[in-house]
């Protein structure tokens, strides 16, 4: 039986390399009767047969080995870079006690303070930019009508305005800010000292970006005079051409965090009537909403909105200055406001209401505000507006 097999297997052995030889000779023979394009595509297919077999032997071999573990003395030398840890952000901002990281900190509080005059008139709404204004100050001019002082140090939007002219108490407002930047657009010139704003602009040498060419420009959609625009943006960078940088001397309120989902309101709304004007188009309401824990910006119950963003205007912290204003008797209907000295205050903050008093007791001061005890009211971490009115006017809330 053994002997049958071995036989069996030689012939079958036997018939295999003949067959091979066979196809031995047949290559031989197309190669010889073979073109040269066929021969080189011939080459081309077994180079790639080749290439593709020792792929996939290596493939194979790599698969099927043990994943090489290195040891733990290299570990510390690969090359995985480790995850920073996020800054914290506990450093808080001069203008409004918001927490941000020490490299924000840095960049911010190397910034002047810029004050920017914003107008208030129907045709001059919607405004720009107020939303991103640390602080705004807003008071009556003339004729019933107000106008905005904003301040800028942590934000710097593209545009702001329209821009208008300046009064002299805009200055006392701005000064206690560490020789700031202004921007505006003429001022008032009056017989009235107190009144004469741009010859005390001249005399406290008031960093103007307002008289300084290309620092606005005016739009086609909207009639003149409020129709005029400038850029926080490029004001600073005007302010740097001219030298006008370094870090301020900033005096800073005392700030707390603010609450989330206020309970307890007592004072929801807030409404104010300018003087004897009674109610009219400069008429402001404030509605407080418990869950932002913010004040929202009305004229006449419509929302005051921003023109870029079409954002409600908000505040944080609501402010309301009580001080003697008189007109200027220099044949305008102008005004001039005591902005200098102590006074009675409205602190809206929480959905509440806390009575104190502000002070500033020089030009380059800046405000302050205690209760009846003395001692500094805390502010919401957040942007404040401080309304300063005349002893007369109406305040509800």
């Amino acid at each position: 039986m053994e002997d049958v097999t071995l036989e069996e297997n030689t012939i079958t052995n036997e018939k295999k390399v003949s067959v091979i030889m066979k196809f031995i000779q047949k290559i031989k023979s197309w190669w010889k009767n073979a073109t040269k394009v066929q021969k080189s595509a011939a080459l081309i297919l077994l180079v790639a047969i080749i290439g593709g077999g020792a792929i996939a032997v290596y493939s194979f071999s790599a698969d099927s080995k043990e994943p090489v573990v290195p040891p733990l003395s290299n570990i510390g030398n690969s090359d995985v870079v480790a995850t920073e840890p996020e800054e914290p952000k506990d450093k808080a901002l001069p203008l409004t006690g918001e927490l941000v990281t020490m490299s924000e900190y840095a960049d911010i509080i190397d910034r002047k303070v810029l004050a920017v005059v914003v107008e208030n008139h129907p045709d001059a709404r919607p405004q720009s930019g107020l939303n991103d204004a640390d602080i705004v100050f807003e008071t009556l001019v003339e004729g019933g009508i107000t106008r905005f002082v904003g301040i800028f140090q942590s934000k710097t939007p593209e545009v702001v305005g329209p821009v208008r002219s300046v009064r002299k108490y805009f200055l006392d407002f701005i000064a206690g800010f560490g020789d700031p930047l202004f921007m505006h657009i003429g001022g008032a010139v009056s017989d009235n000292p107190e009144a004469n704003a741009l010859a005390v602009l001249s005399q406290r040498s008031v960093k103007s970006l307002g008289l300084l060419n290309g620092t606005s420009w005016r739009v086609s959609d909207r009639f003149a005079p409020h129709n005029a625009y400038s850029s926080v943006v490029q004001l600073r960078e005007t302010a740097k051409d001219m030298g006008w940088t370094g870090s301020p001397s900033l005096e800073t309120w005392k700030y707390k965090d603010p609450v989330s989902n206020v309970e307890n309101v007592t004072a929801p709304t807030i409404n104010v009537n300018w003087g004897s004007w009674g109610s009219n188009s400069w008429s402001v309401t404030w509605k407080f909403d418990s869950a932002t824990n913010r004040y929202f910006r009305f004229h006449q119950n419509e929302a005051h909105i921003d023109a870029v963003t079409r954002d409600q205007l908000t505040a944080r912290n609501v402010i309301i200055m009580y001080t003697p204003q008189a007109l200027a008797n220099d044949g305008t209907s102008r005004i001039v406001v005591d902005a200098i000295g102590t006074g009675k205050a409205l602190i809206f903050r929480d959905g509440t209401v806390i009575e104190g008093q502000w002070s500033k007791d020089t030009f380059t001061d800046a405000y302050t505000f205690e209760d009846a005890q003395s001692n500094a009211i805390p502010l919401n971490r957040g942007n404040s507006w401080l309304m300063v009115v005349s002893l007369d006017s109406e305040v509800t809330y």
